[in-house]
């Protein structure tokens, strides 16, 4: 039955009506005597839901099922440039500059622009490797880095659609992430921290020459940019380091994770640091220095984001499940479970009224944050006192 479950969005094995019909029956009935773990089932239910062939009716049964409130704007399953059912491949993507459009990477040699409003592809771009990590956009919004498994950086040119192999294949280790500092003149990379060798390092943009790397004798999990590029942040094991991004000096030190820490950033008003570790997304307050929360996550198999406004940050609460917590009461303010495989990334548009999430079917879905980030009615702590 799960390897059925498997096949549900393919419009070859559920064409009609009736075979959908029948399908939904089955799910609804193993609903009815499953009395522990239904996770599986709603995600059964997603992938009949994302059936590009569905029956309407039956479209709206299963959305009353799962939650219609909580509906994706679109979804779309991406390996290269046309949507194939019977993929099993996580997909990396990145917002455009304006949030108009996405830029998805897959496991093939494309990158593909989808329009954000409506889901539609609109154009797709050949880039010199198949093989990739990690994705950043430049800060003009007109070139896309992206780093592979076998330490190449290629940097595509979206206004030429010119893919240039900025690094080879150097570095005997993987690229987990590849970002651009906030002028867009260096890229700072990170391994997947599977060796004893360095893995953090900044190069130049333009063209990929190695200027330094961050804490050598001290394995990195992840990294990123402060928001004013001054700074770089990594996830070492048990604590976050700060590092002067010209010079190299380690400047600070949060301490508080119980293994590795990674998916390490800042938010864009520096008032907080969020990091995951150990199931927990950990988040300090950077002026006091305070652990604030200890927010618990799935596991750290999951890309974190902030909102643009410093007001949530995203951790995996289940399998498939996300969960968006809210910095300002300290608690779960909304859980979205319209997945059918393990939530893989998440990120908020450039002006955060968007949502994006990846999952590892190679599933990309969006949501409006009006939709499922309402305003808070409850008085902040702050407000309290007074």
């Amino acid at each position: 039955m799960r390897k059925k479950l498997r096949d549900l969005r393919n419009p070859k094995n559920y064409p009609t009506r009736e075979s959908q019909l029948e399908a939904l029956e089955t799910l609804k009935m193993f609903f009815e005597y499953e009395t522990q773990d239904t996770s599986w089932i709603r995600s059964g239910l997603v992938r009949l839901w994302d059936n590009p062939v569905l029956d309407l009716a039956i479209q709206a049964e299963v959305e009353a099922i799962l939650g219609v409130e909580n509906r994706p704007l679109w979804s779309i399953q991406v390996v290269g440039s046309v949507q194939t059912p019977d993929s099993d491949h996580p997909v990396g993507f990145v917002f455009s500059r304006g949030g108009e459009s996405l830029f998805t990477v897959g496991p093939d040699e494309l990158v593909n622009q989808w329009e954000t409003s409506t889901g539609n592809l609109i154009r797709s771009f050949r880039r010199e490797k198949a093989s990739w990590r990690g994705a950043a956009l430049s800060p003009d919004g007109q070139s896309l880095a992206v780093g592979g498994w076998d330490g190449s950086i290629v940097l595509i040119d979206l206004i030429s659609g010119k893919s240039t192999l900025l690094v080879g294949e150097a570095d005997e280790e993987d690229i987990g992430e590849v970002h651009f500092s906030p002028k867009g003149d260096y890229l700072l990379t990170c391994g997947l921290g599977n060796s004893r060798k360095e893995t953090v390092k900044l190069r130049d943009a333009s063209t990929g020459a190695f200027i330094r790397d961050y804490g050598r004798d001290r394995m990195a999990y992840s990294a990123s940019f402060c928001p004013n590029g001054k700074e770089v942040l990594t996830g070492n094991y048990q604590r976050v380091c700060m590092w002067d991004t010209e010079r190299g000096h380690l400047l600070d030190e949060w301490i508080g994770g119980k293994a590795e820490m990674v998916g390490v950033m800042m938010s864009s008003n520096k008032q907080f640091l969020l990091a995951m570790s150990a199931g927990s997304a950990l988040v300090w307050d950077v002026p006091s220095r305070k652990l604030l929360y200890q927010f618990p996550s799935y596991d750290v198999i999951c890309g974190l984001d902030f909102s643009p406004d410093s007001e949530f940050v995203t951790s995996r609460s289940t399998r498939t499940a996300l969960s968006f917590w809210s910095l300002r009461l300290g608690k779960e303010h909304r859980r979205l479970d319209w997945f059918s495989d393990a939530v893989a990334q998440v990120k908020f548009s450039p002006s955060g009224d968007t949502i994006a999430v990846s999952a590892w079917d190679g599933t990309v879905k969006l949501w409006k944050r009006s939709a499922i980030l309402s305003a808070e009615d409850e008085p902040s702590p702050s407000e309290e006192d007074r």
